[in-house]
C-alpha cells in the first residue's frame, strides 16, 4: 500500500512538472510570435519606395532605372529625341500614316512604353529636324522647343552628318553642343542628357571645304564629350561592330543616299540603344 502511494505521488509530481514546462514554453512561444507579428509589415508599395530611394541615392543606375524612378514619382516620364534627319526617321518605311514607327525613336517608344516592367506612361517626343546642324538648332530656337516639353531625358544625336556636310568647324560644333547642354540644364538641372553620334555612312568619306572628314567630326566630338564627363553613346562604332558581327554590308542597312538608315539600320540603332538603356550609366 505504501509503495502504491509513493508511486502515485511520484507520478503526480512528474505530471505536474511536465504540464508546467509545457505551459512555460507555450507562453514563451506566444510572446515570440506576438513580438514578430507586432513588427509592422511593409506593403509592396513601401518596399518599392525603399527600392526607389536606394536607387535614387546610388550612382550605379541605368536609364531604365531612371525612367522607373521618374515615372513612379511623377506618374509619367518624357523623353525628347533631339537631332537631325536620322533622328526624325528619314529612310524608315511607312506603317499606315506614320513612317516613324520604324525609326529608332519609334522602336524605342514601343520598347519603353510597353515592354519594360515598372515604367509608367512614358512618352517620346521626336524633335528631329532634317538638314539641321548644331548651329541651326540654336539659331532657330529649336532648343526652346525641347525645353517646352519639360523632358526627364534628352537623347541628343549631335548632327555631325550635317555639320560635316555644311563645313561647320570642329570648334563651333563643340561650342554648340556645350551651349545646347547648358541651356537645357539651366531650365531643368535634373534632366538626364545623353549624347549620341549618328550612324556610319557610305557617302561621307571625302573631306569638306575645311578639309575635314566625317571621322574627324566623330573623333573630335567624342574627345570633347569625354573631357566634359557627359553621357555619350557611340552609335557609329557600335553600328559598325553590329554589321560586322551580322556579316552585313553597310550598304544593305542604308537607303540609296548612303546616309539615312533603312529599317534594318534603324533596328541596329535601336538594339544599341536598348542595350545602353539597361546598362549602368557611365560617363566617358
Amino acid at each position: 500500500m505504501k509503495r502504491v502511494w509513493i508511486f502515485t505521488v511520484t507520478a503526480l509530481l512528474i505530471l505536474s512538472i511536465t504540464c508546467n514546462l509545457y505551459l512555460f514554453f507555450e507562453k514563451k512561444d506566444e510572446k515570440t510570435v506576438t513580438r514578430y507579428s507586432e513588427e509592422p509589415k511593409k506593403s509592396p508599395e513601401e518596399i518599392y519606395q525603399d527600392m526607389l530611394t536606394e536607387m535614387k541615392q546610388s550612382s550605379h543606375k541605368s536609364m531604365i532605372d531612371f525612367l522607373r524612378y521618374t515615372s513612379y514619382k511623377n506618374g509619367s516620364a518624357k523623353i525628347v529625341a533631339l537631332g537631325d534627319s536620322v533622328t526624325y526617321g528619314v529612310g524608315a518605311s511607312p506603317e499606315g500614316n506614320d513612317h516613324l514607327n520604324h525609326s529608332w525613336v519609334g522602336l524605342l517608344q514601343n520598347y519603353v512604353g510597353s515592354n519594360v516592367k515598372g515604367i509608367r506612361n512614358v512618352k517620346i517626343v521626336n524633335k528631329g529636324f532634317p538638314g539641321h546642324t548644331t548651329s541651326q538648332l540654336l539659331k532657330e530656337n529649336r532648343i526652346n522647343e525641347v525645353i517646352a516639353e519639360q523632358p526627364d531625358i534628352v537623347i541628343f544625336e549631335v548632327c555631325l552628318l550635317n555639320n560635316q556636310r555644311k563645313s561647320v568647324s570642329l570648334e563651333q560644333t563643340n561650342a554648340d553642343i556645350k551651349t545646347i547642354v547648358k541651356e537645357i540644364h539651366k531650365q531643368f538641372p535634373e534632366t538626364l542628357i545623353v549624347l549620341q553620334s549618328p550612324n556610319p555612312s557610305t557617302t561621307r568619306v571625302k573631306a569638306n571645304k575645311l578639309g575635314l572628314t566625317y571621322k574627324d567630326y566623330l573623333d573630335s566630338t567624342k574627345t570633347y564629350v569625354t573631357s566634359k564627363g557627359w553621357y555619350y553613346i557611340d552609335i557609329h562604332t557600335a553600328y559598325e561592330k553590329a554589321i560586322h558581327t551580322k556579316k552585313l554590308p553597310l550598304e544593305q542597312t542604308l537607303i540609296a543616299d548612303g546616309v539615312h538608315p533603312n529599317d534594318i539600320g534603324y533596328n541596329i540603332w535601336f538594339d544599341i540603344l536598348k542595350n545602353a538603356f539597361s546598362e549602368q550609366l557611365t560617363r566617358l
